[in-house]
């Protein structure tokens, strides 16, 4: 793992490394750090969870893209121990000195799901998100560095932090939203349950060779979505922050959207890359950010917190309390 491998040279030499830097995992990542930091600064209270909701996602997938999946599936096989150790949310976090592994229950809680789930906050049907078991560990990542690192100014998110994505499919990639809400509703449940089997049969597919090996000769090489398609293509993403604590008597919930013009995977995240960069080169170490860690191997909200809201919301980035 890279992070084994380099944190401790970062550490030494006061190099900052940053991955996850686009669509994997920014919008999470940010969107999760501004619904907590907001929660704090308006009601003093920390949260107990952040929902996650994808609402938009259109644009392409490239063959690199395809490829990465397949090689991914690859490398762990039908070896039950890699399986086990890939849907620990808290993966990332163990190389984080004094890090405190959370009790069983919140760490079930945690755990990026296969099934359909229901979310009595919006009363719509929902389904696990592609992207989650990434963005989700680095999330916790976040949470870890800054509630047990010693470079640490700011605190974290608190040891039993949940944190859910998942994606409405009838808003994400039909455009059924717009009938008539009991026949979206039950149309909605349908899609789901058919996004939810799609994929895991995908997932199991994979993971036999010569199917893997028949997919990779059907994908074209440097292919993927064209400029104008990219340019016509948008990501949404609703986040739902609810408060630890009481404030008069009864639980916060706060509401909040991530979202861009601009395909997600490949247009966006180019922009989100290069900003990252810009904020690490001038304006983390120009403003001695209290929401930034000064070095190590890092994630997007430990590394640059505050000031990457900032830039990307300078650039069109809707990144806001709603």
């Amino acid at each position: 793992m890279a992070i084994t491998k380099y944190q401790k040279r970062a550490l030494e030499t006061g190099a900052r490394i940053v991955s996850c830097c686009g669509y994997d995992s920014i919008p999470s990542d940010l969107g999760t750090f501004m619904m907590v930091r907001e929660m704090e600064k308006r009601y003093k209270s920390p949260c107990s969870s952040v929902q996650h909701i994808v609402q938009k996602c259109s644009g392409g997938v490239s063959s690199g893209t395809m490829l990465s999946g397949i090689a991914l599936m690859e490398s762990v096989g039908f070896s039950i121990s890699k399986h086990i150790a890939s849907t620990d949310p808290y993966m990332l976090c163990r190389t984080i000195p004094g890090f405190k592994h959370p009790d069983i229950l919140t760490t079930i809680k945690n755990h990026v799901g296969i099934l359909p789930h229901f979310n009595f906050l919006t009363y719509e049907w929902e389904a696990p998100f592609v992207m989650a078991a990434v963005n989700s560990l680095v999330v916790h990542r976040s949470n870890a560095l800054f509630e047990f690192s010693k470079l640490s100014q700011s605190k974290g998110y608190g040891n039993s932090f949940l944190y859910s994505e998942r994606v409405n499919v009838g808003k994400a990639f039909t455009k059924i939203s717009k009938l008539p809400k009991p026949v979206y509703f039950v149309l909605n449940f349908f899609f789901t349950m058919f996004y939810c089997f799609s994929l895991g049969l995908l997932f199991l597919l994979m993971l036999v060779p010569p199917l893997r090996s028949y997919a990779r000769s059907r994908i074209q090489p440097n292919s993927g979505p064209s400029r104008e398609v990219q340019r016509k293509a948008r990501f949404e993403s609703a986040f739902i922050a609810t408060s630890a604590n009481k404030v008069n008597g009864e639980h916060v919930i706060l509401k909040g959207e991530v979202s861009a013009q601009g395909d997600p995977g490949y247009f966006n995240t180019a922009r989100m890359i290069s900003e990252t960069a810009l904020c690490l080169a001038f304006d983390v170490k120009k403003t001695n950010s209290k929401t930034a860690l000064s070095h190590g191997f890092l994630t997007p909200a430990a590394a640059c917190g505050d000031a990457l809201l900032t830039r990307l919301r300078k650039i069109g980035f809707k990144m806001e309390i709603i």
